[in-house]
């Protein structure tokens, strides 16, 4: 997995360390001196930049072991299950399609280039479960453990109150990618599912 090979590249970035394989990866380049003299671009120039592939690439960013390990748990599990309905190119659009929504909502929330995580993704997965096993309540594999999912949208209402910040000395979690996920998902659930056929899923 892609997000498991650049872990060792990335990691060091919650030290403030930044490899090279680290700079290609962040939403803007932390190496830019531009970035150094004047800050992290408005979105409008971020978006005029064309760097289209730093829009997506935050997502292969993680800081911690525990950090990629739930992240990863989260998308496989839900990954598979769409998969199984949409097929590995339904899954694959659908991830990229999240991960840049959720990237781009996330600087233009809080312009701080220093963000990354499959949790936006990983939310967006969640958004589109949800939706599709409302849609469609027949499909065995739409539906989670109800544990599963209250316990993500706990957290992430927990995380959303800024607790983190305080209780874990400064934490801080891309809350807005989160959000911007689980509607994209949830969108484009209600897009895609409720307009397949019955019998195709």
């Amino acid at each position: 997995m892609v997000v498991g090979a650049a872990f060792p590249f990335t990691v060091s970035l919650s030290d403030g360390q930044l490899t090279t394989v680290a700079a290609w990866l962040t939403i803007v380049d932390l190496r830019d001196p531009a970035l150094l003299a004047g800050g992290a671009p408005e979105f409008l120039e971020l978006l005029a930049g064309g760097a289209v592939w730093r829009w997506l690439f935050p997502i292969f960013i993680h800081f911690s072991a525990l950090h990629l390990l739930f992240n990863a748990t989260v998308v496989v599990y839900l990954g598979c299950r769409i998969e199984t309905n949409l097929g590995a190119v339904g899954l694959w659009s659908l991830v990229g399609a999240i991960g840049l929504i959720s990237n781009l909502a996330q600087y233009l929330a809080t312009p701080n280039p220093l963000f990354g995580g499959l949790s936006g993704v990983g939310y967006g997965l969640l958004g589109f479960i949800l939706v599709a096993a409302r849609l469609r309540p027949d499909v065995n594999t739409w539906r989670v453990p109800p544990a599963f999912s209250g316990s993500l949208l706990f957290f992430l209402v927990v995380f959303s109150t800024g607790i983190t910040e305080h209780v874990f000395d400064g934490m801080r979690i891309a809350n807005t990618a989160h959000w911007a996920g689980l509607v994209a998902g949830a969108l484009a659930s209600w897009l895609v599912v409720s307009r397949l056929p019955r019998g195709a899923e």
